[in-house]
């Protein structure tokens, strides 16, 4: 069953719209795919199901499907609750007339699908102690905006001599659950996430693997991203302001620099963030 919605985003990029949904029981996967005006600015996709989020593709994609068994990357398998879900929307909007958006969600029915394990990820690489190493701890995969599956970064990262990496893809829990026989023991892989608000980006570093850290916020919400921050630290983990002084919209960091542990100055080409002193 295919239920379509229609909406339409004002002018602006600081914004969220919902659409929600109920799910009776016995749906095994919910399928969404979306359109807009794409002349009119970028749409973000994600949903969020009865026991909270479930997935996030920013806008990387224009669709997506889980279900227990599986999932696309940036969504998390895991069971089809039956109760209020919410596919979320991040409209960044140029065009002053505004964006005209459409989301047609399917429920499946069927008999229950056998639910996906993952791996734990090691803390430590057996044989390392107290010394330099050398990593990175800012990758992005399919599960976000990359390019390369977590084995292709694995691969890359084994090329460069890289002793450890951090799967920070941006605003998803659904990299840390999907390791399955595939975690490496010669490179530690380090659980994040590249916390991208409207109002700058952090990187969130040393998660538990399901762990999901919101974005939906501002300097304006007050001690909202020190909350956040509290509990990073309180879980083991670093917060690190990513890209801090990048001249794009949503990038440019806004909230200060006392709860962060750490200023990433440099990764990747040389773009606009290196470029700014960032």
């Amino acid at each position: 069953m295919t239920t379509t919605y229609r909406g339409r985003a004002p002018y602006g990029n600081d914004q969220w719209a919902y659409v929600a949904f109920d799910v009776p029981a016995r749906v095994q996967r919910i399928s969404v795919a979306s359109t807009h005006d794409a002349a009119a600015g970028i749409l973000d996709l994600g949903i969020f199901g009865p026991s909270g989020f479930r997935g996030w593709s920013g806008g990387a994609r224009t669709g997506f499907t889980l279900s227990a068994a599986d999932a696309t990357p940036g969504y998390a398998p895991g069971p089809v609750e039956p109760g209020g879900w919410s596919v979320i929307l991040g409209p960044m909007v140029g065009s002053t007339g505004g964006m005209a958006w459409q989301v047609d969600v399917t429920l499946h029915h069927g008999d229950p699908l056998p639910r996906a394990p993952y791996d734990v990820l090691p803390a430590a690489v057996a044989g390392r102690g107290p010394g330099w190493y050398r990593g990175d701890l800012h990758l992005h995969s399919v599960h976000s905006d990359g390019q390369r599956t977590v084995d292709e970064i694995v691969t890359a990262a084994r090329q460069e001599g890289l002793h450890f990496i951090a799967t920070s893809d941006h605003n998803t829990s659904s990299t840390g659950v999907t390791w399955r026989g595939n975690v490496p023991t010669d490179l530690l892989v380090i659980n994040a996430e590249e916390v991208t608000t409207r109002h700058g980006h952090w990187l969130a570093v040393g998660l538990p693997q399901g762990e999901w850290v919101d974005w939906r916020y501002g300097p304006a919400n007050a001690g909202v991203f020190e909350s956040h921050a509290r509990r990073v630290h309180s879980l083991g983990g670093l917060t690190i302001a990513a890209h801090p002084l990048t001249p794009a919209a949503g990038s440019f960091w806004e909230f200060g620099l006392d709860r962060v542990d750490a200023l990433e100055v440099w990764n990747g080409p040389w773009t606009l963030a290196p470029a700014a002193g960032s």
